[in-house]
């Protein structure tokens, strides 16, 4: 008996299931929906397992912040009492104006970070 019509078939059936997974899983959903749902964060997906999401300084809570990594629980009350004390942020930039947060920080932070001034008057 003659197996390696089988076994070719078999084989070829195998790599084509493989590449259609594999083809599935490596496809990415890259978009950015500009808009907001909630004006306070914005999912980015960059791959089917991975998305960023940013925080908007005027609108974020101390725990949303925190969950940033490098800000942690202080950094991010210091940023939510800046704020209540001097207003809405007009920058990402203006940030490192609170205590504690520079701009060795600030270019760690600037892809889970923006501000849309002005944006809830």
């Amino acid at each position: 008996m003659n197996l390696k019509p089988i076994l070719s078939y078999f084989v070829s059936a195998t790599s084509l299931i493989t590449c259609l997974v594999l083809a599935t899983s490596i496809s990415t959903t890259a978009f950015a929906d500009e808009t907001m749902q909630n004006g306070q964060s914005l999912e980015i997906p960059v791959s089917s397992k991975s998305a960023i999401t940013q925080y908007d300084l005027n609108l974020a809570s101390t725990k949303e912040l925190a969950s940033i990594k490098g800000i942690g629980i202080k950094k991010a009350q210091a940023i939510v009492a800046y704020r209540e004390l001097h207003g809405e942020f007009e920058s990402v930039e203006q940030v490192t104006k609170v205590k504690g947060l520079g701009n060795k920080l600030l270019q760690k932070l600037t892809p889970y970070i923006i501000v849309n001034p002005k944006q809830n008057k």
